[in-house]
């Protein structure tokens, strides 16, 4: 997919928009292949959540660009990562509401329920979840 999304963003780069210009293209290019993914599950595509997270994301990418111009300095280390965590909090309230009301986490604790613990990644989602289930630790596929 990155190779997609590049090749969106070589023409903006051509005619010499400002690299702020792209890179939120990206993102709104995100934004919306996230949106046509989520239909599927809900029956509607979420514009509002998808664009506010992506173009959020992106304008995060943007400042810590601009940080880097202005200081010289990259945005790393411990609050580098206080910065990522804060910023992607902020920006992705919205899509994980829209997750939340659509019951994305109950259907997929529910088809994690139905595989009958079978997968390794099912009994994860349901412990994640604080949510009951058919995990027999003792002789769970998890463990192999």
């Amino acid at each position: 997919m990155q190779d997609v999304y590049m090749r969106f963003a070589s023409p903006l780069e051509y005619i010499g928009a400002p690299r702020a210009v792209y890179i939120l293209g990206v993102f709104a290019l995100s934004a919306t292949y996230h949106a046509i993914f989520f239909y599927p599950m809900t029956g509607s595509p979420e514009w509002s959540p998808q664009l506010t997270f992506w173009l959020g994301c992106g304008a995060g990418c943007v400042l810590e660009r601009a940080v880097y111009k202005a200081t010289g300095r990259k945005v790393g280390g411990w609050w580098g990562r206080v910065w990522m965590f804060t910023w992607f909090w902020l920006v992705s309230g919205p899509m994980v509401r829209a997750e939340l009301d659509h019951g994305w986490p109950a259907r997929t604790a529910q088809m994690a329920r139905e595989s009958g613990g079978s997968d390794r990644l099912g009994p994860l989602i349901l412990r994640a979840l604080g949510l009951p289930g058919p995990i027999d630790w003792k002789n769970s596929t998890m463990l192999t």
